[in-house]
């Protein structure tokens, strides 16, 4: 790569991530090929021609877009990329008009905006073809955008850097003086896991050729973290399912065993059935392979689909073999929920409560699983009165957790 790449971004919006994002660049490119600020413009020079030229000499722009990037606004309640001497307007619309290839990066669930959001120079970026980074996933996104980066050009530079690193950077006020602002981040180990793309982030898209996937984006390439909070909405629904069952059994007058078979049965499908659609995925080649990123919630959910069958299909339910179904399907809830998931889970977030809830629904499964296989000999009355409380305490941890994963960010910073 000859050229330059050129990292855009808003101080107030994301002066870490972009910090970051530096860090991780310079280990495939020199450093001196990465444009992330003006060092020092001398007082007196015009900072928009500065930057019209830098952008001229760049390859390739990585437009940084956090959730505040668009509404920004300055001391006077103006939007900032209303004003022409903005420097993110003036650094993307330099790049669009040079054609130079702009990449919007989108911080943790940010979106392109939309072109009527957009001043008219800066229209096009609407057009642009952005990347997802999050959290939780951001060593396997940076990867993502480091592999296209090297495929557009042609070329695969490896490890180490030239150049002198910028660990401490300047942008030019209105006025022609000098902000300073450290944008230093740690260089950050890289992890296990992978993401879920869509789509390539580069306007011309190089397409995947047999063996160019690697063998880490295979199953379990997938962060645990990010893939459940992409998915919550799943989880929510298996959630309220679970409640309404316990409900339903609970005040159902007369229930009769071979109804509550038919209704475990019907609820076991259709939790396992959202548990594999959670644990699936699209790969980043842009065609669709099912991929378990989730292992304990994807075998949990095929196992109960088949306990689900399994008793719907079943003639003459005997009392003692439902126990034994819904035991092995609390069983089965547990080990997922005790061993599958929070132990890697704890690589990615440094938020116990979502850790501690899915323990104490993993307990709670425990205790059921192996209170019902030592009440074999009860009947109908004995196994209605534990299952209703097990549905409803679980079903609204699981709610808990669920809303908790929705409004908190994935993954630690360090």
């Amino acid at each position: 790569m000859s050229g330059q790449i050129f990292i855009s971004y808003r101080r107030e919006d994301s002066a870490g991530w972009s910090g970051r994002l530096y860090d991780r660049l310079k280990n495939h490119f020199p450093s001196n090929q990465i444009f992330m600020d003006v060092d020092a413009i001398p007082l007196g020079v015009n900072f928009a021609t500065v930057l019209r030229d830098a952008v001229a000499k760049c390859e390739v722009l990585l437009a940084v877009i956090g959730p505040h990037w668009l509404d920004a606004r300055d001391d006077a309640g103006v939007r900032r990329l209303d004003d022409p001497n903005d420097y993110v307007r003036i650094e993307i619309g330099a790049a669009l008009q040079r054609n130079v290839p702009v990449v919007p990066l989108l911080l943790d669930g940010a979106k392109v905006p939309k072109a009527n959001q957009l001043p008219v120079d800066l229209k096009e970026l609407a057009m642009r073809n952005g990347l997802d980074v999050r959290h939780g996933s951001f060593h396997s996104d940076l990867d993502k955008l480091v592999r296209d980066l090297k495929g557009q050009w042609g070329q695969d530079r490896g490890g180490g850097s030239s150049g002198t690193r910028m660990d401490a950077a300047e942008r030019p006020n209105l006025n022609g003086s000098v902000s300073s602002r450290s944008v230093v981040a740690p260089s950050l180990p890289r992890d296990e896991f992978g993401v879920t793309q869509h789509g390539s982030p580069l306007p011309h898209r190089v397409p995947a050729t047999p063996g160019s996937i690697r063998p880490e984006d295979g199953l379990l390439s997938y962060p645990i973290l990010d893939a459940l909070a992409r998915r919550w909405w799943l989880l929510l629904l298996r959630a309220i399912v679970t409640v309404v069952f316990g409900i339903m059994i609970f005040l159902w007058p007369g229930l009769t065993l071979s109804t509550l078979t038919l209704l475990y049965g019907a609820v076991a499908v259709v939790d396992g059935a959202i548990l594999v659609i959670a644990g699936g995925s699209a790969t980043h080649t842009g065609t669709f392979r099912p991929m378990i990123s989730i292992w304990g919630l994807a075998v949990e959910g095929l196992l109960g689909i088949a306990l689900g069958i399994f008793a719907i299909g079943t003639p003459g339910m005997t009392a003692a073999l439902l126990t034994v179904i819904i035991s092995t399907w609390a069983l089965v809830r547990a080990i997922s929920n005790l061993i599958g998931v929070p132990i890697k889970l704890r690589k990615e977030t440094d938020d116990d409560l979502t850790v501690i809830l899915l323990l104490l629904i993993g307990v709670l499964s425990l205790g059921f699983g192996f209170f019902l296989l030592f009440r074999l000999a009860g009947g109908i009355s004995d196994l209605i009165l534990p299952t209703a409380i097990y549905s409803i305490v679980s079903g609204s941890m699981s709610i808990a957790l669920t809303l908790r994963l929705k409004i908190r960010p994935c993954g630690r910073i360090t």
